[in-house]
Order: C-alpha cells, then sequence, then structure tokens
C-alpha cells in the first residue's frame, strides 16, 4: 500500500473559457462545451413542465463534430452516439439501453426522455448549463462536478472481483481535498482532476492511527490501495465509479 504520510498540496482545477466570468461575452461553443457530465434539472412537453425521475447525461468528444453519449433514464443506462454542426444535432444517437423495470410514472418517464434523446434537432451549452430540443421537448441539464460531491462505497476490487460493500467508508471532494473514513481511520488526500478527461488521481496526505479488527484493517488497506491506483472516473445518476489506467473497475460509491 501507497505509504500516506505528508499533506499535498494541489493546484485549483483548470476551468474552461465558459465558466469565467472575463469570457462571459464569448458565444458559447456546444461543440467544445458541452464535454462532460450532465444532470436533468427539467423537462418540458408540448409546453408543460413534466415531473423528471433522475437522469443523467455524460457527452464525450469524438472529433469531427462526433459523439459519444450514455447516461442513466431514470430506469435503465443507455449508450448512443450523435454528429453535430455548431449547436444542430444532425443525426441523432441511435441509442442502446438496459431493459430494467421500474414504477410506471418512472417507465413513462423515460419513455419520453428517450425519445427527445432519439429526435434531438439541437443543443446548447450556457455556462454550466446545457439544453436539448427535439419535437416539442426541451430538456434542461446542470453540469455534474466531482467538487462538493458526498459518496459512500458500495463495491470494491479485492484483486480478483468487485465485491460488495455494506461498511461506513465513505469519500468526500471539497476545497480540493477528498476526505473519508476508510471504516477505521479519518483520511484527507490530495486529488486533481480533469472534468473534461474525467482522469482522476490522489496525492499522499494525512492518515488517523486507530486501531481496527483485521477484516476492517484489511478493507482499509484495500481501499487506499484502489484509491491510489485511479486515473479515471465515471458519473451516471447517483453512482460514481474509480478506473485503473487499464480501465478495470476499482471502487463502486453511491450518492450520500
Amino acid at each position: 500500500m501507497k505509504k500516506i504520510m505528508t499533506i499535498a498540496f494541489v493546484a485549483a482545477l483548470a476551468m474552461p473559457c465558459g465558466f469565467l466570468a472575463s469570457c462571459a461575452s464569448t458565444p458559447s461553443n456546444a461543440q467544445t462545451d458541452a464535454d462532460g457530465d450532465w444532470e436533468l434539472v427539467s423537462f418540458v412537453k408540448d409546453g408543460v413542465a413534466q415531473s423528471i425521475a433522475p437522469a443523467t447525461l455524460s457527452v464525450t468528444e469524438k472529433g469531427s463534430g462526433s459523439y459519444a453519449v450514455s447516461g442513466f433514464s431514470g430506469v435503465n443506462n443507455y449508450s448512443g452516439s450523435l454528429k453535430t454542426d455548431g449547436n444542430k444535432i444532425v443525426v441523432a444517437p441511435n441509442l442502446a439501453s438496459t431493459r430494467m423495470a421500474g414504477s410506471q410514472a418512472a417507465m413513462e418517464f423515460e419513455s419520453d426522455y428517450l425519445d427527445l434523446l432519439a429526435n434531438a434537432e439541437s443543443w446548447n451549452v450556457s455556462g454550466k448549463k446545457l439544453s436539448l430540443t427535439g419535437g416539442k421537448a426541451v430538456a434542461q441539464f446542470q453540469k455534474k462536478f466531482l467538487e462538493g460531491s458526498s459518496w459512500k462505497l458500495v463495491g470494491m476490487n479485492t484483486g480478483n472481483a468487485v465485491v460488495s460493500q455494506n461498511g461506513n467508508i465513505t469519500l468526500s471532494f471539497k476545497g480540493q481535498k477528498a476526505s473519508g473514513f476508510t471504516g477505521i481511520n479519518n483520511v484527507s488526500l490530495g486529488y486533481t482532476a480533469d472534468e473534461k478527461a474525467r482522469s482522476l488521481s490522489f496525492a499522499d496526505g494525512p492518515l488517523t492511527l486507530r486501531a481496527g479488527t483485521e477484516g476492517e484493517a484489511k478493507a482499509e488497506r484495500l481501499f487506499l490501495d484502489n484509491l491510489f491506483k485511479t486515473a479515471s472516473y465515471s458519473l451516471s445518476g447517483d453512482n460514481l465509479t474509480f478506473y485503473n489506467a487499464s480501465g478495470t473497475t476499482l471502487l463502486n460509491f453511491v450518492k450520500r
């Protein structure tokens, strides 16, 4: 396990021009600003605001106006791709989706949401908000960030498989620090994240020195080892996943 000894000071995250007050007069370019993770905050159909289920949209630019899209649609996870010409969507997503069942209300919302994505005509990014229009429906999204979020561990790679966790291991991101509870001790690590590339790494920081049971100590070592192996992450709904440089899942969290 990587030894934790000193507090690391991490430079503040670089912010794209669209988020800076000095760039407020610069027109937003959806072909660059759309990259990232977004959370649905409103959905209007036929001019009427609809009740919404938790839904997300993750956008990754592939070049030449092509994007990969994925997310959570209220019941199921989906993925697909699209092409754009500026703010105009010229090829709507050809979506693949899991096939789990939910409540009637959630399923009805999901049908409308996926229909909007499949028939999307345009999108626009303004600061930390993204709007998506298709037919008579408009969806509004808010940018999601690690900073300011708090999570509980529910799955951990033990070396052979990702095993469910029912303990009290937590991790929170605030003030450029990743602080949490290992099941025995409190830890505070520096971290660097690129919201666009979804890269993530952790630096050494202080750890309290309380003792625990053999099982708790083993879980703590695995948790910290996996943190220091982290190279990237994904956000989907209320779920956060860490991956190593090879794309192997290390840690799964749910929002607290």
